[in-house]
């Protein structure tokens, strides 16, 4: 299987399999490759090898092939479904971070705009409800990097951001860059740069900052003392509640150093 799709004829082979009317929805071709996500991070290496290469496959095909992505979601949605599924597990590895994951090479190198990678991850936002719950999962893996950061910075903001965590941010920000991408390809215009920051900025102060602080002024806390979001302040404050979040994390060079890196990344993708 893996020497088939991932050989020279393996975009033929996927375009072949994807446009065929196959019955009940594809269940058959399916079938090839359910095998795949509980391969990722399984015991037999040479599985989750094949697991990686033949998902590298499918991205790219995916990526450079929007039509027939797409006519393979109406044609054969439960193929498509496990296509999709596949390729869930690998959404680290394309901006850069292979942990748990083997056999998966990045559709782009990691520090550039990543054009291949945000076409399949167009691509995949217009093939129906299993292409967008991909994007979906993708959120919420940028709120897992974001939660692990925050965690940590919080609780000992004057130490370095370590470990996986260092990494974390600008994973974050690739992911979240790749998901605005598609967002602004919807609404045709370039994507807010300034609200991601402040609300990783905002995922750190808030687990340090009980009941009041001299640096950030009472507007932005509620009656109970509790930072507010950023979604809950006013247009017209923004700008403030931004400079102030900034302002109070500078005291700890490290933390602002690492949300600078998820900012860099962020803003790089998102407004290529």
């Amino acid at each position: 299987m893996a020497e088939v799709v991932t050989g020279e004829d393996g975009a033929s082979f996927l375009e072949r399999t994807c446009s065929y009317e196959w019955p009940e929805d594809g269940a058959e071709p399916a079938g090839l490759f359910t095998w795949i996500r509980p391969a990722v991070d399984g015991a037999d290496q040479p599985s989750a090898q094949a697991a990686g290469k033949i998902a590298h496959s499918v991205a790219e095909f995916f990526a450079e092939h929007p039509d027939a992505t797409r006519d393979c979601e109406g044609r054969n949605p439960a193929l498509f479904e496990s296509l999709a599924a596949a390729l869930i597990s690998y959404q680290g590895a394309m901006v850069g971070d292979p942990a748990g994951t083997t056999g998966f090479a990045p559709l782009d190198a990691p520090d550039s705009d990543m054009p291949r990678t945000a076409s399949l991850f167009s691509t995949m936002n217009s093939a129906g409800p299993a292409g967008q719950g991909f994007v979906a999962e993708a959120r919420q893996r940028v709120d897992r990097y974001e939660e692990a950061f925050a965690d940590q910075a919080a609780a000992d903001p004057a130490a370095p951001i370590t470990g996986s965590v260092r990494g974390e941010t600008k994973f974050a920000g690739r992911l979240l860059g790749l998901i605005a991408r598609v967002e602004q390809d919807g609404e045709g215009g370039r994507v807010s740069l300034s609200g991601p920051k402040s609300q990783l900025e905002y995922a750190v102060v808030s687990r340090m900052v009980r009941g009041s602080d001299p640096r950030i002024s009472a507007q932005f806390f509620d009656p109970q003392g509790t930072l507010i979001s950023p979604g809950r302040v006013d247009n017209a404050q923004s700008s403030l509640y931004a400079a102030q979040l900034s302002n109070f994390l500078s005291a700890y060079p490290a933390v602002s150093a690492a949300i600078a890196d998820f900012n860099d990344n962020y803003q790089r993708i998102a407004n290529a």
